[in-house]
């Protein structure tokens, strides 16, 4: 049996493009928006805290405990090129924790926010446990969202006509080749 692509291209519509849309739509959005949950636990003996981090707020990537936190710092560094990046960290006895770090222009208002949090929390002796959630969403996410939309709005209401008319056009026709008429060489 001989695969033949042209009736697989005859079934594909125009609205079925709307499905790699749909998927680099979703993938903008997984590496667009992260949230970042701290969860924290303070008492005479300990001091514990849990960083989890989620891709497109709901899918888990990972989570950290750090004991013996023991301060909060929000630091900022000059990079090679000239820009400034900025960073919460977590101090404990025995290494400095990055929890978030990015460009100085971006969310610097979120992560002084969480900066404020966390070392209100650390100084404050009355306050034995603290659970926040901060969400962080660029460029790439919110066109991911717009993409996302039109994607599902075109895959469904989309026009259902067959793309293959358009490739047929882009596929190379074949050329007849002359025939060859017989030589006679008994003259």
């Amino acid at each position: 049996m001989k695969f033949d692509p042209s009736v697989i291209i005859k079934r594909i519509t125009i609205a079925h493009l709307g499905y790699p849309a749909l998927f680099i739509a979703l993938c903008m959005i997984y590496y667009g928006q992260v949230r970042i949950g701290v969860a924290a636990e303070k008492g005479p003996d300990r001091n514990e805290c849990t960083i989890s981090k989620y891709f497109m707020l709901l899918i888990p990537a990972g989570s950290e405990n750090l004991p013996h936190i023991e301060k909060a710092r929000f630091l900022t560094e000059s990079e090679k090129d000239g820009s400034l990046r900025t960073s919460v960290i977590l101090l404990s006895a025995r290494f400095p924790h990055t929890v978030y770090s990015s460009s100085s222009e971006d969310y610097d208002e979120k992560k002084r926010e969480m900066y404020n949090d966390l070392s209100f929390f650390l100084s404050d002796v009355t306050q034995t446990e603290f659970c926040e959630s901060y969400v962080f969403t660029n460029r790439s996410g919110i066109l991911g969202y717009i993409l996302v939309l039109l994607s599902v709005l075109f895959i469904k209401y989309g026009p259902k006509k067959s793309v293959a008319p358009p490739m047929q056009k882009v596929k190379p026709r074949k050329q007849k080749r002359p025939k060859r008429g017989r030589t006679d060489s008994s003259a």
